[in-house]
């Protein structure tokens, strides 16, 4: 087990790289593992990620999921943190997007021994402020951009959820998540089905060609 693919292992105390050796278990998962099904112990361990991405969605009670990051090489899911340093419930879902390897630290290693090592705590707020730049980013993408960004970035996230790329929906619906009017809505559908990005249908809106958005 190579521990050194952890990026903050060499400047860890000796007795924090000790307990590592002694308790990192090292998983393996290919593409598509939903993770919490895998895994239904996931909060007595720190999943630190070393290779291949996991991204992490919120779903509420009427089954709408929103996508709130990618976990890349050497990160970690701050929904996992949480759970493991307060014992709060994983109330997220965690899919590997690629095949990924993961460092599973057990929890009271974490939580009695890590937190105290300046090495870990630089990484956690690492991670923390990273995350936090996403979100900001993500944030003023949704907000301040013109509406056919934000539609294309909306459609993006979500046609990750539906299987044939087909989103059910309605441009009112569209709407109220991008923060747009139904009419700026449907003028920018009416473009991106022109250059035949999209299918318009009603109730239905079917992804033809992948797109990124710059």
């Amino acid at each position: 087990m190579n521990l050194n693919m952890i990026e903050f292992y060499d400047d860890l105390k000796e007795n924090s790289k000790n307990l590592l050796k002694q308790h990192a278990l090292k998983e393996t998962f290919e593409a598509g593992i939903l993770l919490r099904e895998n895994h239904s112990n996931l909060c007595d361990y720190l999943c630190l990620i070393v290779k291949g991405e996991i991204r992490a969605y919120k779903r509420n009670a009427e089954g709408k999921s929103v996508m709130l990051y990618d976990v890349k090489n050497n990160d970690l899911c701050l929904k996992n943190l949480q759970c493991v340093l307060y014992d709060k419930t994983y109330d997220a879902i965690a899919i590997t997007q690629s095949k990924s390897e993961v460092y599973m630290i057990p929890k009271h290693i974490v939580k009695n021994h890590l937190m105290a090592d300046c090495a870990f705590q630089g990484f956690i707020n690492k991670v923390l402020l990273s995350k936090i730049d996403s979100l900001v980013d993500h944030y003023e993408a949704i907000n301040f951009a013109p509406v056919k960004k934000r539609l294309m970035l909306y459609l993006k996230e979500m046609s990750l959820q539906f299987t044939r790329f087909i989103i059910y929906t309605t441009h009112q619906k569209i709407a109220d998540e991008i923060n747009a009017s139904r009419e700026e809505v449907s003028r920018s559908l009416k473009t991106l089905e022109k250059e035949k990005l999209i299918e318009l249908s009603r109730g239905k809106i079917k992804i033809i060609k992948p797109f990124s958005v710059m």
